[in-house]
């Protein structure tokens, strides 16, 4: 006997879920290569929060390289001393 699916209709608005497409996803590897984090650095940053947002597929994790790409440039110091937020 199987369950029927549950499907959930949300109206995309401002409060939605729902988001705009914000380009390519690229995997845990890619983004570990990319910002040279550890593939277990970014599986606890996914497990504490306050980091960047990620996609599941299945099982398999993925990130918005434009977003990945904003966080790398927000990371840009021209000085030791600049605070880092």
């Amino acid at each position: 006997m199987t369950r029927p699916r549950r499907t959930i209709e949300v109206a995309p608005d401002e409060t939605s879920p729902v988001q705009k497409w914000r380009g390519p996803l690229i995997t845990t590897t890619e983004m570990s290569a990319k910002t040279r984090l550890s593939t277990q650095t970014l599986a606890q940053k996914r497990l504490l929060g306050g980091f960047l947002g990620y996609t599941k597929l299945g099982s398999r994790v993925f990130y918005f390289e434009d977003e990945v790409n904003a966080w790398i440039l927000s990371r840009r110091r021209t000085s030791t001393s600049d605070i880092i937020v």
